[in-house]
């Protein structure tokens, strides 16, 4: 069997292209996420979250300042 050298080249220098671009896609897409919470902001964000759900139900009424 005679294997051709020349597009054996081109297939791999393509399929590693398609593997750099994939590669750096996702270190892009980790550098996005947030980094995770701690127990402080974490405990800050469901008191907010159970505030509005309860003034949304009307179980809670906001003081006038």
């Amino acid at each position: 069997m005679d294997l051709n050298t020349y597009a054996l080249e081109r297939y791999v220098e393509s399929k590693l292209g398609q593997l750099r671009s994939d590669a750096a896609q996702g270190r892009l897409l980790s550098s996005l996420q947030r980094p995770p919470l701690g127990p402080r902001a974490a405990l800050a964000l469901a008191l907010l979250r159970m505030g509005r759900r309860l003034s949304r139900r009307g179980l809670v009424v906001p003081r006038a300042a």
